[in-house]
Formats: structure tokens, C-alpha cells, sequence
């Protein structure tokens, strides 16, 4: 069962209250909210144009997330990195530990895995809620 804290609770109120959308799950992570929602609404989330997220933006004054939930462990990581264009994940074990190779397009590796690594600890972080997972590799992909 996740355990949410006061201040995910008060955002996920928010979100839910701003985009008419069910939230399952708030992660805080630095400055970053990240909503988990279900499959199939992140359109009616997002608003026309984004208005719903901006809003919320405005609102939180952080940057905000919005992923699709999967039960299918490599479809959520998809999700999650579905903005820097990933084509395929893959979840691999080795030695008793669990990886995750995502892959990108060449142009949008070092976005993929962000600025120290951001992008990747903020995924492993959001992932091992659900789903173990040890690390996360991202791949470029040419055409």
C-alpha cells in the first residue's frame, strides 16, 4: 500500500480539483510533483493546449509530471519517458538485480536521463513504488 504525506495529499486535492482527474498516486521529489494517474486520461488531464497543467503549475509553483499508470512494469516506464520520444523498454535481470534499458532517440538521450541524472532518479524513485528496480540505462536508438 503507498503512503502518501500530507503535502501529496493536499497536491493531489489540487490536481484532482484543477483537471476533473483521479490521481493514484503523488510523488514530491526536489522541486518536481509528479502525478501518477490511470491509463487513458492524460489528455483530459493535461487540458486543451495544456491549460489544466499550467494552472496547476501556477498554482503548486512547481514543476509538475503527469504519468499513465501501467500494470505492465515496461509499458509505465514508457510512460514515464514517453516526452523524450522511448521506443522500447526492456526489464532485464542480472545477478540478482533488476535493470531497466529504455531506449531514445539519439537527440534525446542526455534530456532522457536529465541534468545529474535527475530524470533517472526521479523514475527509480517513482518505479520501486510499484515495481523493483535496481537502475535504469537509457540507450540511444538511430532512426
Amino acid at each position: 500500500m503507498l503512503r502518501l504525506d500530507g503535502e501529496a495529499l493536499q497536491y493531489i486535492l489540487l490536481f484532482e480539483a484543477t483537471t476533473g482527474i483521479e490521481a493514484k498516486d503523488c510523488v514530491v521529489y526536489e522541486d518536481t510533483v509528479i502525478f501518477i494517474i490511470p491509463e487513458g486520461k492524460i489528455g483530459r488531464a493535461m487540458g486543451r493546449k495544456g491549460e489544466k497543467i499550467k494552472k496547476l503549475k501556477i498554482k503548486i509553483g512547481r514543476s509538475i509530471r503527469i504519468i499513465e499508470f501501467s500494470p505492465n512494469p515496461e509499458q509505465f516506464l514508457l510512460n514515464f519517458f514517453k516526452p523524450y520520444g522511448a521506443r522500447r523498454a526492456k526489464i532485464e535481470q542480472q545477478g540478482g538485480k533488476v535493470f531497466a534499458v529504455v531506449e531514445v532517440p539519439v537527440g534525446n538521450k542526455a534530456k532522457a536521463i536529465g541534468l545529474g541524472a535527475k530524470n533517472i532518479k526521479i523514475a527509480r524513485y517513482v518505479f520501486n513504488r510499484y515495481y523493483k528496480l535496481d537502475g535504469i540505462y537509457i540507450e540511444a536508438h538511430v532512426g
